[in-house]
């Protein structure tokens, strides 16, 4: 007997997740692909499960959501988390692109985070394309570091809180 398995979209790599300041876009059900051009690319800072809970490997290297592959060490222990995780660079200022993450993180405030899943991240978007959007109050930002290994990379995490949520949204006419 044959089996068919119905059409699927592998995880690894294939989310885009921006951050728009509330402040820059009308409404969540109004973001329009202008407001991404604007609004921060933050898909290859943010570490593996992704936007407010997920998995975390220990164990293996943290993948971040823009890469395809995961890379791999010996042993594997997962636990969940609740909470954003980011790269960032602790030796460069603020205005640095390897920071802009922290920077578009300002504790306290509110932002959109724009995820559309099951697209290659250099993609560009298209008024076609399915997103959901996080609208988040940020919290403070611990920083630490991935883990204990030579693949650890300095990261912030930092608490988010759902204020509300909108799923399978499409972009608005520019």
């Amino acid at each position: 007997m044959t089996v068919s398995l119905p059409d699927s979209v592998s995880v690894l790599g294939t989310r885009s997740v921006w951050v728009v300041p509330k402040a820059s876009a009308a409404d969540a059900d109004e973001i329009t692909i202008a407001d991404l051009t604007a609004a921060l690319k933050a898909t290859c800072y943010i570490y593996n499960g992704g936007i407010l809970t997920g998995e975390q490997q220990r164990g293996d290297a943290p993948r971040k959501l823009c890469e395809v592959k995961t890379r791999q060490k010996i042993g594997t222990i997962t636990e969940s988390i609740t909470d954003l995780q980011y790269s960032y660079h602790p030796q460069l200022d603020d205005a640095d692109e390897a920071n802009d993450m922290k920077s578009a993180m300002t504790q306290s405030s509110v932002v959109y985070l724009v995820d559309r899943k099951g697209i290659l991240d250099e993609t560009a978007p298209t008024v076609t394309d399915y997103f959901d959007v996080y609208e988040v109050e940020l919290g403070y930002q611990n920083r630490t570091q991935t883990g204990e290994d030579d693949q650890a990379e300095y990261s912030i995490t930092q608490g988010a809180s759902v204020l509300n949520t909108s799923y399978d949204l499409q972009f608005a006419a520019s």
